[in-house]
């Protein structure tokens, strides 16, 4: 993502290569799909371009298909998580003077595309192949649509495909799947914002949210996130709280500490996360 070119860095497609032989499951960005990064568009558009020069599927359809057919050419064979959907150009919003009705359309036409380009350079059989749609900002509306719009929401072009749901860039999350949406073949994910670099204000060294980011000064919720990855069955569950974990990971870093000296830190940890999620302390 930004300057990054994993499958395409070189020599020839080494890095790649060396990611499946060590067995890591590689993907792109949420607004980088099927398998090239955005800086590879920046690199090869132009007006003799086979890509066109404009990161817009409406004028440029031909041009940007044949980008999305040659990635998925070139790194299909190896172990992905593919991303789906479109967004603007650099991780802006997609056709931002087009209505609700337009840009769900729009996306509509991107995903059968891109479906018809899986089945055929990837698996005909498409609902084993890993794919992913971020509900990032913007796109969540295309995904709910509105009283006189229906959305993404069981959309068959969908099926099969992992729906990240995200934050509000703030930790502010609309929801989890409701009964309702649980059948959704694919399941869910989780896009939850550990730092921010970007307007009114960014966060990105100190520990300000309830979940993990960066490490040094975030052992603590660093150790959550992989704990949670390692026994997904244990740490997910409604018997298991973040208030037990951090009660948990306390008695582990301060085991000699007296049960009274861990339940002030563990006060001292429950009250900076919540005053530092009220105003973060480097905006």
């Amino acid at each position: 993502m930004w300057s990054g070119r994993f499958s395409d860095d070189g020599p020839g497609l080494t890095n790649a290569e060396l990611a499946d032989e060590l067995g890591v499951v590689m993907g792109t960005s949420h607004h980088e799909p099927c398998c090239r990064a955005g800086e590879e568009y920046k690199n090869l558009r132009g007006k003799d371009s086979i890509y066109g020069d404009a990161w817009n599927f409406r004028t440029n359809e031909q041009g940007i298909t044949k980008f999305l057919e040659d990635g998925l050419k070139r790194s299909g064979k190896f172990d992905n998580v593919i991303t789906v959907g479109m967004r603007g150009e650099a991780d802006t919003a997609i056709a931002g003077d087009a209505t609700l009705a337009e840009n769900i359309q729009l996306l509509r036409d991107v995903l059968t595309t891109q479906n018809r380009l899986i089945k055929e350079y990837v698996n005909e059989d498409i609902m084993s192949v890993p794919r992913m749609l971020a509900l990032y900002k913007e796109v969540e509306p295309y995904f709910y649509g509105d009283e006189e719009t229906k959305g993404l929401m069981d959309d068959p072009l969908l099926d099969g495909v992992t729906l990240m749901l995200c934050d509000d860039n703030h930790g502010n999350l609309r929801t989890v799947p409701s009964e309702s949406m649980r059948n959704h073949p694919g399941g869910y994910g989780m896009y939850y914002r550990f730092d921010y670099h970007g307007c009114p204000f960014s966060y990105e060294w100190i520990n300000t949210n309830y979940l993990p980011k960066n490490i040094l000064t975030t052992e603590f919720p660093l150790s959550y996130f992989l704990d949670l990855a390692y026994d997904y069955e244990k740490y997910s569950t409604f018997d298991f709280n973040t208030f037990d974990y951090t009660k948990q990971w306390i008695g582990k870093q301060f085991a000699s500490s007296s049960e009274e000296q861990r339940n002030d830190i563990e006060f001292i940890f429950n009250n900076y996360n919540k005053l530092s999620f009220i105003r973060r302390t480097e905006s």
